[in-house]
């Protein structure tokens, strides 16, 4: 993972969040494909910026399918 880590470092305008929000994805049970997605994106667009590198993961790794509906019923 650290050299996943310092990948996303690598990135113009890398932060802090960023770096943890893409592993955290990435960690998500089912994404572990994703992680060869994002490499790949960064390592073809070097001039990529963290905006991007987030744009991509949200548009073309199908990112909202592991969003889950909140149980409403837990917080009535």
């Amino acid at each position: 993972m650290q050299k996943f880590e310092q990948l996303l470092w690598s990135v113009n305008r890398a932060y802090e969040d960023y770096v943890r929000g893409v592993v955290a994805y990435i960690s998500i049970p089912g994404n572990e494909g994703k992680r060869q997605m994002i490499e790949k994106y960064i390592n073809s667009n070097p001039n990529a910026d963290s905006a991007d590198v987030l744009e991509y993961m949200i548009s073309d790794t199908d990112f909202f399918d592991k969003v889950k509906e909140p149980n409403l019923e837990v917080l009535a």
